[in-house]
């Protein structure tokens, strides 16, 4: 059916802006096409009709009503909407009439697309008046068919789950709150990316749903695997001269940016001196503690400040060797699957893998690796058997590795209730490499940085050497992924007597020089 349009004139004024557009495109002024049509209006007038009702409610035009109030116009063309017989094949729904008045509403624009909100809202709007769901079919349907083009256009698949799944998080983070949820949304597209609000969103979304208690003491104690929740500036509950190898990493200088609260944290550091200072605090202490032939494994990295590496592994270096202990070999971790580093200069695709001692000749033996069998599937990654051989090159004295994925890990912790925000992990090969290494069965180890449990794991991993772990870690919630992480892959770990230490003698701690 056709029918003869005729251009009309109406005062700005008379004229109802379109609510539903307004809050898909917000506010017109801050649209990158505003200036740029403000500038033609005022050279040529208004040239596209705006589309209005016959209540006089605007369908398609609210950027040329806003610019035309604006600047004074008194009239401004327009065309009356006419009505399709389409637009009456809804179902008898009871919201029938509001969807078809969005759907008449967008269907203007369709193709508009201006921010990842407006096509979120433009692409269930199209869904809902055509009924577009999953197992719909569309070869007994020209209408949803063409409607489906039309929505894959706005957006591709994959796109439109992200889009939903941000739209699903922010309802559960802020729930009865919708400025919030469109505040966050006005972010979407201008400074954050799609898949990044995708990853936020879903921490908020948990984190508001996080029980009460997740701050509270948590330790994780079974006959094997001892997790403190406290800092390992306190190792009182360590005797002296029972710890076989102290293993783990720190956090490390400006490798990632502060968060609020913890601006202080180890690794804020101003200097690579003050970051090295304050780790040799935290090491100074374990001479009381560890072994005479024990060992010190120190996992670490440095950030760029400034167009230079900090030189934070150096200075540690430095200092350690000043205060007493001995450098007694260095490896390289590499990794196969690194990000690329800022700035001019090349990927580091390696951390360094320090091992200090009190004495010139620690128990240290290499040799384990002889014709060691391969791992069982499962064990450091799943589905993987793993010939430690193919990885571990100790005569050009480096171990290679992929990056520690904590992606199974996270998905574990939301099941339990809480978001897992740690994620600078190494994977298990490290330290058990260093297990394997510097000790013998029955031994006692400890890491001052427990994170989610890596060394742990490592213990378990070396089931014949049957080593105790002790292992420090401030924050409770890393406490509770270390015990998700241990149990997912190797059960509940029993509660039975536990080890002694061997006897203590003296308690004293050693000071900074």
């Amino acid at each position: 059916m056709q029918h003869n349009l005729r251009v009309f004139y109406r005062d700005p004024k008379e004229l109802i802006p379109n609510q539903l557009n307004a809050d898909i495109s917000g506010d017109p002024q801050k649209n990158s096409r505003y200036q740029e049509l403000l500038q033609s209006i005022k050279i040529c007038g208004i040239l596209q009709p705006l589309i209005v009702t016959k209540r006089n409610r605007i369908r398609a035009g609210n950027m040329r009503h806003h610019i035309a109030l604006s600047i004074g116009l008194t009239k401004v063309p327009c065309l009356e909407e006419i009505d399709s017989d389409e637009l009456l094949k809804v179902e008898a729904v009871e919201n029938k009439e509001q969807i078809i008045d969005n759907y008449k509403t967008v269907s203007h624009d369709i193709n508009k697309g201006d921010t990842p909100y407006s096509k979120l809202m433009r692409i269930k709007i199209l869904e809902e008046y055509y009924g577009i769901r999953q197992g719909v079919r569309i070869d007994k349907s020209p209408e949803i068919k063409q409607a489906k083009e039309k929505r894959d256009k706005i957006a591709p698949q994959t796109e439109r789950t992200q889009l939903k799944a941000i739209e699903k998080n922010l309802e559960l983070a802020f729930p009865d709150d919708a400025e919030k949820q469109k505040e966050y949304w006005g972010k979407v597209g201008t400074g954050k990316s799609v898949i990044a609000a995708v990853k936020e969103t879903k921490m908020l979304a948990v984190k508001a749903q996080e029980p009460e208690d997740l701050d509270e003491r948590f330790d994780y104690i079974t006959d094997q695997i001892k997790i403190y929740n406290q800092s390992c500036l306190d190792l009182s509950n360590i005797p002296n001269k029972s710890i076989r190898a102290i293993i783990g990493s720190p956090p490390y200088h400006l490798m990632k940016p502060p968060q609020e609260g913890f601006e202080n944290e180890l690794g804020q550091e101003e200097t690579a001196k003050q970051y090295a200072l304050n780790l040799l605090e935290l090491y100074l202490p374990c001479k009381r503690i560890l072994l005479d032939d024990g060992s010190i494994w120190i996992v670490i990295n440095e950030g760029v400040k400034n167009g230079s590496y900090t030189g934070a592994v150096e200075w540690l270096i430095v200092l350690m060797l000043e205060n007493g202990f001995i450098l007694n070999d260095v490896l390289i971790w590499a990794k196969y699957n690194t990000q690329p580093s800022g700035g001019n200069r090349s990927t580091r695709n390696f951390e360094y893998i320090l091992q200090f001692t009190l004495k010139p000749v620690p128990k240290c033996d290499f040799t384990w690796l002889n014709g060691f069998e391969p791992l069982n599937d499962n064990v450091f990654g799943v589905g993987a058997g793993i010939k430690l051989a193919s990885f571990i090159h100790l005569k050009e004295g480096f171990v290679k590795t992929s990056v520690a994925n904590t992606g199974r890990l996270r998905e574990a912790c939301e099941k339990e209730g809480f978001y897992l925000e740690h994620s600078s992990t190494y994977p298990p090969e490290i330290p058990f490499v260093c297990i394997k290494t510097s000790c013998q069965k029955g031994d006692h180890i400890a890491d001052l940085f427990n994170g989610c449990g890596s060394t742990a794991k490592a213990v378990l991993y070396a089931a014949d050497m049957d080593i105790t772990y002790h292992g420090f870690e401030i924050n409770p919630v890393s406490v509770r992924a270390s015990k998700i992480n241990i149990e997912m892959d190797f059960g509940k770990q029993s509660n039975g007597k536990t080890k002694e230490f061997k006897p203590t003698t003296d308690n004293s701690t050693p000071k900074v020089a």
